[in-house]
C-alpha cells in the first residue's frame, strides 16, 4: 500500500497539495502538519496549488512504514518520524541537509536521468490538466527564486536541473533577458551568476510567470541540455531495492516505465508486479514545486503498482 503525504510550505498549502493528489490519483492522500516555521527553501511555490480540500496528519498519526522522500522536507521532520526504512532524494534537492541519515539510501542529483525536450513533451501529453497547468508558474518561480547558497562549481540548482554548464551560464542568461525584453532587469550582460540571481531577486517579475516561463523554456530549448527527472527515479530505485531486484536501473528503461505509467498502458505490468511492497510505503511529495512536476511520475508509478496489487474479484462482478 502506498500513501501520498504532502510536504513543503504551510499546513494550508500542504493540505491543498494533498487535495490535488486526491483529485488526480486513486492513492490515499494526506498532508503532514507543519510544526514551527513553514518551509522556505529553494523555489517555494505554495501559491501554485489551488484550494482543494485535503486531510492533514501529525507526525504521530503516520503509520509505521517505509519512507520515500521526493519532496522538500525539513530534516527535523524526518528525524522525529518512526519508520521501517528511509530513501531520500538528495541530500541537496529534496532532503535539505548535507548529510544522509544513518541507514538511509540516498539518490543524488548525479544519479538521476535527464530527458530531452521531446521526451518531456511526450510525458506531458498524459499529465492531468490540474497538474500541467502548474508548469509555467513552476518553471518561472524556480528560475526567479534561485539562491546564491545553492551555487557549487559555478552552477546553481537551476543550472544543474537544466544541465547548463557554468561556462555557458552568461550566454543563457543573456538569451533569457533578450526574450524578456523590457521585463528583464538591467545589467544582465556579462554579469556573474551571483549578480544575476540578485538582479532577479530585486525585480517584480513574480506576477509575470507566463512571460518568464516562455522565455526560460525557449532559452532552454535553444541552449540548455536535457532536464533532470528526480522523483519517479527515486521511488523506482527504492522499490527495486526493497524487492531485491538485481542490476542497475538504466535511465532508458526507467523512462519507458514512467511513460507507460502516465499513459496507463500495461507493457511493463508484469515487471511492476514484482515491485509491489508488502508493507506500507509513505511517499512524501511536494507536487507543484518542481519545474516539470515530476512528482506526478512517482505518484503514477505508485498508483499503477497499487492497481496491479488489488486481489482479483472471484464473485463474478
Amino acid at each position: 500500500m502506498f500513501v501520498a503525504v504532502a510536504v513543503g510550505g504551510s499546513t494550508r498549502f500542504r493540505v491543498n497539495r494533498a487535495g490535488l493528489v486526491s483529485a488526480v490519483t486513486r492513492l490515499p492522500s494526506h498532508a503532514l502538519i507543519t510544526e514551527g516555521a513553514p518551509w522556505t527553501g529553494v523555489a517555494p511555490l505554495p501559491c501554485l496549488v489551488p484550494e482543494v480540500p485535503g486531510i492533514a496528519l501529525s507526525h504521530n498519526m503516520l503509520p509505521l512504514a517505509h519512507h520515500v522522500i521526493i519532496g522538500h522536507i525539513d530534516p527535523a521532520d524526518v528525524d522525529r518520524m518512526e519508520r521501517r526504512s528511509l530513501t531520500i532524494g538528495g541530500p541537496g534537492f529534496n532532503y535539505m541537509s548535507k548529510t544522509v541519515p544513518p541507514g538511509a539510501m540516498s539518490i543524488t542529483t548525479d544519479d538521476v536521468p535527464a530527458y530531452t525536450q521531446a521526451q518531456w513533451a511526450e510525458l506531458f501529453k498524459y499529465y492531468p490538466h490540474q497538474v500541467s497547468e502548474l508548469r509555467p508558474a513552476a518553471v518561472a518561480s524556480f528560475y526567479l527564486t534561485r539562491s546564491t547558497a545553492m551555487i557549487r562549481n559555478g552552477a546553481d540548482a537551476f543550472y544543474r536541473w537544466a544541465n547548463i554548464a557554468a561556462a555557458d551560464g552568461p550566454r543563457f542568461e543573456e538569451r533569457v533577458g533578450t526574450l524578456l525584453g523590457p521585463l528583464a532587469p538591467p545589467g544582465l550582460a556579462g554579469a556573474g551568476l551571483e549578480s544575476v540571481i540578485t538582479l532577479y531577486a530585486n525585480t517584480a517579475l513574480s506576477s509575470q510567470h507566463p512571460a518568464v516561463a516562455e522565455a526560460v523554456l525557449t532559452a532552454l530549448d535553444e541552449l540548455g541540455g536535457p532536464q533532470k527527472e528526480y522523483d519517479g527515479f527515486v521511488l523506482h530505485v527504492a522499490l527495486r531495492a526493497r524487492a531485491h531486484v538485481s542490476g542497475v536501473l538504466t535511465h532508458d528503461f526507467h523512462y519507458s516505465v514512467m511513460l507507460a505509467c502516465v499513459r496507463g498502458t500495461g507493457e511493463h505490468d508484469a515487471y511492476l508486479c514484482t515491485l509491489a511492497p508488502t508493507e506500507p510505503v509513505l511517499l512524501f511529495h511536494d507536487i507543484g514545486i518542481d519545474p516539470n512536476c515530476d512528482d506526478l511520475l512517482a505518484l503514477r508509478l505508485a498508483e499503477r503498482i497499487s492497481a496491479l496489487s488489488v486481489p482479483a474479484r472471484t464473485d463474478g462482478n
